[in-house]
């Protein structure tokens, strides 16, 4: 058993970018990304730490914002409600007011600052295509707004729940708890009392079965069947996430590309496997394949890109956005320095603008 090992194969490079956390708390992190509800006793073997050090190295990491875990529709959902990425010009004077007003929409899962060719950038996801339409016209008549671009998601092939920050070994990995048979293909919508129960959990996705059944009035029991089916199917997901720029991946960029038509799902899937990628979709625009990429500094993102056209040869980027600030991050409402400051649950059944 120990407090913290003194090395790792990324320690100097996570430290040289200004990581404020150190190896431990790392390799908690990651083994949260894998089993994010297993108790501690479950992560103790495979961390080598005893349960009660792994609990106080989290409590620390959750009270202060600088790690967390989230719970949220899964990519199954797309086919029955609407994601999209839009694009949002405004005013210099009004970009950081209405980043501040967007990341209050429970449908704008994700609200950030970004550079290039607009000022924000925000996920949305609502229950139909209809309330997408409604959150678009009411977003292009807010004070500020002078233009808005909307890419409809069609396909998630990855999501950022399944990235990691790989800082455990195969050993560890392996000792970690499983993650099941997976999602099914086609698990059905969500049903109004699972949506409450993921709601509950957004704020907390390690929440107690008991916390659990007190605030949603059911039995223990029929919440442990609850929470086990949204996860085993894949309606839902639960994701731990660390702030940003304390991990040593300082630099977040969105990029869309177009592929020919035939080969999307291919590159898709190819661009799904490299290292940075976080999320990869295909979407209804002229830019008809998209990722949202984490990297350790800028200069990375042209590095990115030359892996990008030697996997997929007849890929074109149209358009790139570099995030200066995450102002709302799956549900987080985020501080200057990218911590977690609070939570708004990210209800994709609301009625526009909440």
């Amino acid at each position: 058993m120990r407090e913290c090992a003194t090395s790792a194969p990324w320690a100097t490079t996570a430290t040289a970018l200004g990581s404020t956390l150190d190896e431990l708390d790392l390799e908690l992190i990651t083994a949260l990304q894998v089993a994010p509800r297993a108790p501690w006793s479950q992560l103790a073997g495979p961390l080598g730490v005893d349960a009660a050090t792994l609990s106080r190295r989290w409590a620390r990491l959750r009270e202060s914002g600088t790690a967390w875990v989230t719970c949220y529709t899964g990519a199954s959902q797309v086919a029955y409600g609407s994601l999209a990425l839009i694009e949002v010009s405004c005013l210099p004077q009004d970009r950081e007011a209405l980043a501040a007003e967007c990341a209050r929409h429970p449908q704008a899962l994700s609200v950030e600052m970004v550079a290039g060719s607009s000022d924000l950038l925000l996920t949305v996801a609502t229950r139909h295509r209809a309330a997408m339409v409604d959150y678009v016209l009411a977003l292009g008549k807010t004070p500020g707004v002078t233009g808005t671009r909307t890419h409809l998601v069609q396909h998630l092939y990855r999501e950022a729940s399944q990235w990691r920050f790989d800082s455990l070994s195969r050993d560890q990995q392996r000792g970690l708890p499983g993650s099941g048979a997976g999602p099914r293909p086609d698990p059905g919508p969500i049903t109004p009392e699972e949506r409450r129960l993921i709601l509950a959990l957004a704020p907390d996705g390690r929440r107690s079965l008991v916390s659990l059944a007190a605030e949603l009035g059911r039995p223990e029991a029929t919440v442990r069947r609850l929470l086990a089916g949204i996860l085993g199917s894949g309606k839902a997901v639960l994701r731990c996430e660390a702030a940003q720029p304390h991990t040593g991946w300082h630099t977040s960029f969105t990029v869309w590309m177009s592929v020919p038509p035939a080969d999307l799902a291919r590159a898709a899937e190819q661009l799904a496997a490299l290292r940075d990628t976080r999320l990869s979709a295909s979407t209804a625009t002229e830019a008809n394949l998209l990722a949202a990429v984490w990297a350790h500094g800028t200069d990375d993102i042209a590095r990115y890109e030359a892996r990008l056209a030697e996997t997929v040869p007849d890929l074109r980027v149209l358009n790139r956005a570099v995030t200066l600030r995450w102002v709302k991050r799956m549900g987080r409402m985020m501080g200057p320095d990218g911590r977690s400051q609070g939570c708004v649950p990210m209800d994709l059944w609301g009625d526009a603008h909440g």
